[in-house]
């Protein structure tokens, strides 16, 4: 499947208090490290973000939210606006540990659903999915509804679950908080180690 990948890097890191994409692990931005997995499944590759002078240096693409300030929902809503594929894969750009192979499984695994979210540990990856141009009208009227929660899309529409539960743990791992970006921290010193 030729498919657009867009990394989202339009949150507030509200929980944060700093822009979460730019902090690094292992010497490397979040969202660099999010980039490299995706450019070895993707020749086309973009970025959803309110601040494209902040992520210029990632030498990509880099689109505004089209609808501002309604969540994950809207830079989905933006990376199907400006795909080129029938689907866009989008990620989020704090999960330093996601990786090339997950990615490709993912792609692999996809029936061609308006969905494909990975499986992982913890549940379904909305930020970790397959979403089809053909979800847009849908996303747009929960948008106007302002049911704004990812989990009404997966409800709503036709999704596969693509498992990947036996991947490393630390694949997923989304970093929100300082706490997160120590773990994450400790966890990509101790890979360097061994």
């Amino acid at each position: 499947m030729k498919i657009d990948v867009a990394i989202l890097a339009g949150g507030r890191s509200s929980r944060m208090g700093t822009d979460k994409a730019v902090l690094e692990v292992d010497g490397q931005t979040m969202i660099a490290r999010v980039l490299e997995a995706a450019r070895a499944v993707s020749e086309r590759l973009f970025v959803v973000s309110n601040d494209a002078e902040k992520h210029a240096f990632l030498g990509v693409p880099i689109f505004s939210d089209e609808i501002k300030n309604v969540g994950p929902i809207g830079g989905i809503y933006t990376a199907l606006q400006h795909c080129h594929t029938s689907h866009c894969l989008v990620v989020a750009c704090d999960l330093p540990f996601l990786n090339a192979p997950a990615l490709q499984r993912l792609i692999e695994d996809c029936d061609g659903q308006l969905i494909c979210a990975a499986k992982s540990a913890r549940g379904l990856e909305p930020l970790c999915a397959i979403y089809a141009k053909a979800c847009l009208p849908f996303i747009e009227q929960s948008i106007i509804k302002k049911q704004l929660s990812l989990q009404v899309l997966f409800r709503e529409l036709q999704t596969q679950c693509v498992d990947l539960q036996d991947v490393p743990e630390r694949t997923f791992l989304n970093v929100n908080t300082a706490a997160d970006l120590n773990k994450a921290r400790e966890r990509g010193m101790k890979t360097c180690k061994h």
